[in-house]
């Protein structure tokens, strides 16, 4: 917002605040200069650093002379490319004059449109009725307003130009309205570019402009307005006395303003020591140390429920010569990180970490070697890569457990080297040469008892669900004669089912016996192998059979010789489960 500058002319001694208007509508000045003369009769000129001042469109400006009979000035008043100088003096006792009341007589006249041409001066009277003119050409002077009285210097603000009033012109609104009150008549209104009367066109009311009937802006006018708003007040201490709820003081570096003391005012509280902290002690606001210093060794701050520095002793631990943490109890320990929850009662320790959105195949975790490689990882996925694992099994717990599949996982993510248990088949299975492949499962291996007379001497049991259609069992036996020469009938069963039976002779003093059985949707076949000394023999047969159903292999000696005593040596059932790969 446009101002008129304040202390012009600063190397005049007693210089007063003085307010002038030159009123008229040619040739509308725009600027004024102001320089002291040693004597009325010099041919004073204007200083080359004489400083200039804007002229408001409505003929106001500020100039600061001293006053006194023996001071002269030449004031220049520029405008409309032409310069006019005038020799004023100023009086005393007033700060606001008409520029009539103060001219002398021209000190010359300059046509900067027309090369300059300077031309004698004429006196001026000092009050003049009509309209006098400057200069003795018509046409080439500014029209002396009227004389603005009643003005005190200590009420005048600051001067704003060329503001556009709030309010729209549309021919049928009256009333606008300014930022600020003006001082009364130091106003001027124009409408497009044509200044308005007041009293005769429009009515001032503090801030708020109101056109009478005949002169209501259109639709397309511009409104502007110049004028001088109202005091912005004499300056003062903001701790003075001028204001009623301060504490006096003065200002000083770093210092605060605040409420302070039992009927609150507003207060200087001087800069704290260094290091400290502006905190509140629920009744002022001090200074004091940031951090609250009563902690016992070790522990860690946190902010507690009520939202004040807090600690814990017993559960968060910090031990700065061994560079160690404690998180959920205080016991001393060996390691860097130490976490526990011991509380007495409701105690569950858990660590929880979790990938990010944009993880992808970067491990969640990672375990290095003092040089830095890695030598574990968690993958995103949930795949856990060591370099080599230690288990320790117990006689109450597995070292690998695999809660396995109902069916074989399938996929890019399916590799050589991958083993996995399916719950189907119950059956662990493996992935080489891009092959999936089943483990033999020894379903029983022992050695059986002997006897004298005859009976079994060993028996295989197989539970339910796991003689599945498509497997193929391996059952093997091997008998010996341990004293005596008799003979004796071998046999295997299955359930009641007699396998195969093969008689051996009084020379024969052991046998292997063998029965290859697999198991299909409905029947169980086989073919079996007895090799004694003196002979082999063979056979085939076949039941039937459900699969999936609990069963029992039995291994007899019968039928013994006397004088004979036959031992089982050995023992085994095999399984081979099913496994396709056409």
């Amino acid at each position: 917002m446009p101002t008129i500058a304040l202390g012009l002319m600063l190397f005049f001694a007693q210089a007063s605040d003085s307010l002038v208007q030159v009123s008229g509508s040619s040739p509308g000045a725009t600027k004024v200069t102001a320089t002291k003369c040693s004597q009325q009769d010099s041919p004073c000129q204007p200083a080359p650093d004489a400083t200039q001042v804007p002229v408001s469109p409505s003929g106001l400006f500020r100039l600061s002379l001293p006053c006194g009979d023996r001071h002269y000035f030449v004031v220049s008043v520029i405008g409309k490319g032409r310069e006019r100088r005038e020799l004023w003096v100023v009086p005393c006792g007033k700060s606001a004059y008409a520029a009539a009341s103060l001219r002398t007589s021209l000190a010359g006249f300059v046509d900067r449109q027309g090369g300059g041409r300077p031309f004698a001066a004429s006196a001026v009277p000092a009050t003049s009725g009509g309209s006098p003119r400057i200069g003795g050409r018509s046409g080439d002077g500014a029209v002396v307003g009227t004389l603005v009285t009643g003005i005190s210097n200590s009420s005048v603000g600051p001067l704003v130009q060329g503001e556009t009033p709030t309010g729209s012109p549309n021919g049928t609104n009256a009333v606008f309205s300014l930022a600020a009150a003006p001082v009364p008549g130091m106003v001027a209104i124009t409408r497009n570019g044509l200044r308005q009367a007041q009293g005769g066109d429009y009515t001032l009311t503090g801030n708020q402009i109101t056109f009478v009937p005949g002169a209501i802006p259109q639709v397309g006018d511009i409104l502007l307005a110049d004028y001088w708003t109202s005091s912005p007040g004499s300056a003062h201490g903001l701790l003075g006395p001028t204001h009623g709820d301060t504490a006096g003081s003065s200002v000083s570096r770093g210092a605060l303003i605040v409420g302070q003391g039992v009927s609150p005012v507003w207060a200087r509280l001087p800069l704290g020591p260094a290091n400290q902290c502006l905190v509140s002690n629920g009744t002022d606001a001090i200074w004091n140390t940031c951090l609250f210093t009563g902690f016992s060794p070790g522990t860690i701050p946190f902010t507690g429920a009520n939202g004040s520095l807090d600690q814990d002793p017993t559960a968060l631990l910090w031990n700065k010569a061994d560079r160690k943490m404690v998180i959920g109890s205080n016991i001393s320990t060996r390691a860097t990180l130490y976490v526990f929850d011991d509380r007495q009662s409701g105690a569950v320790t858990e660590l929880l970490v979790r990938s990010g959105s944009a993880q992808g195949a970067k491990p969640i975790q990672q375990w290095l070697a003092n040089q830095g490689d890695a030598v574990a990882w968690v993958n995103a996925d949930g795949g856990f890569n060591v370099r080599r694992v230690l288990t320790n099994s117990t006689s109450t717990r597995a070292a690998i457990s695999d809660l396995g599949t109902t069916t074989d996982p399938v996929g890019t993510a399916l590799g050589n080297g991958d083993i996995w248990f399916n719950r189907t088949t119950a059956t662990w299975k493996s992935r080489e040469a891009g092959q999936t492949h089943v483990f033999p499962q020894v379903i029983c291996s022992a050695s059986g008892t002997s006897t004298t007379s005859g009976g079994t001497l060993g028996t295989c049991s197989i539970p339910s669900g796991l003689l599945l259609a498509g497997d193929r069992l391996r059952v093997e036996a091997q008998f010996s004669r341990t004293l005596g020469s008799g003979t004796f009938m071998a046999e295997i069963r299955l359930g009641p089912t007699s396998l195969m039976t093969a008689l051996q002779q009084s020379t024969d003093s052991s046998g292997g016996m063998s029965v290859s059985l697999s198991v299909s949707t409905t029947l169980a076949t086989w073919s079996w192998q007895a090799i004694r000394t003196s002979a082999i023999a063979g056979g085939t047969g076949s039941t039937g059979f459900s699969p999936g159903t609990a069963v029992q292999f039995a291994f007899l000696a019968t039928a013994v010789g006397t004088t004979s005593t036959v031992q089982l040596d050995n023992f085994a059932v095999t399984r081979f489960p099913a496994q396709s790969n056409p």
